[in-house]
């Protein structure tokens, strides 16, 4: 029988696997993403206006048991799970059925129920981030027999995971569910090469940079999570027009760069994020 088991990871790196507490895992419930509409009504019109939607997702649930040596140990034990969980900071937690992903996650309140020398309890995790992200970046090594890949995360034969590109024209692929946006995803796009007026455009998605400055073959032009975009690690958002950020739909996304001369080098390192 599989003894499954999950890990946090703070946000300052540490990392605690719960096979190392004698945590017993009863049961593990992830609910599905909720999309609440968003509406208005209009005087005389029938029904309502759809505005869209909005992402949501209810709390992680999962119940476990853990085991003292004796009564005397059991309060300690119990104090050594109530740090595990107790973080003033959101953390990562990750199930050992996929590995491959990690959820950002708060663990709200709970109070375990003794019973002789074994506490039982069932702990909420709120996912306020809603969907799920891959625990490697692009850059990291995407090898089959890492313990941070698994099954069902949209890897597929037809397109190798390269995320760095020598040439103004190529393709990046997004393996994951979800749209990544720069305005809220950990999305950095590094280029170098000399241009003037230099355009990065994804031809999938419409979305377009523009920038009216020039840049040489030794400067490093990035558009940075947060949507910030620089020049040598220096602020140039106020001479760029268009949109200031490039999004990267699931599947295959054309990116080309315009007005650029000689070699070019573009990585673009992020994460991917999934239901």
């Amino acid at each position: 029988m599989i003894r499954h088991y999950f890990i946090i990871e703070t946000m300052d790196g540490q990392v605690f696997n719960t096979r190392d507490y004698g945590i017993k895992i009863i049961d593990i419930s992830v609910p599905s993403v909720e999309f609440l509409e968003e509406t208005e009504t209009v005087p005389g019109r029938p029904g309502a206006v759809d505005l869209g939607a909005h992402a949501t997702r209810e709390p992680i649930s999962i119940e476990f048991d853990f085991l003292a040596r004796d009564l005397t140990d059991y309060p300690l034990l119990r104090n050594v799970i109530f740090r595990l969980f107790s973080h003033r900071e959101p953390f990562y937690w990750t199930e050992s059925r996929e590995l491959g992903k990690r959820y950002k996650v708060r663990s709200r309140g709970f109070t375990p129920r003794q019973i002789l020398t074994k506490g039982r309890t069932t702990i909420q995790l709120a996912c306020n981030d809603v969907y799920a992200e891959s625990r490697l970046r692009s850059t990291d090594d995407w090898v089959i027999d890492s313990d941070k890949l698994q099954f069902g995360m949209g890897l597929s034969g037809q397109y190798n995971p390269v995320w760095r590109y020598t040439s103004p024209f190529f393709t990046v692929y997004n393996p994951g569910d979800i749209t990544v946006n720069p305005n809220y995803h950990d999305l950095l796009i590094t280029i170098r090469a000399a241009s003037s007026g230099l355009i990065i455009r994804n031809k999938t998605t419409g979305d377009e940079v523009k920038y009216n400055g020039t840049t040489t073959a030794s400067d490093i032009f990035r558009l940075e999570p947060g949507c910030r975009v620089t020049k040598n690690s220096l602020s140039v958002l106020g001479q760029v027009t268009a949109g200031a950020y490039i999004t990267l739909a699931p599947g295959p996304n054309e990116i080309e760069l315009v007005n650029t001369t000689g070699a070019v080098d573009v990585t673009v390192d992020t994460r991917f994020y999934y239901f």
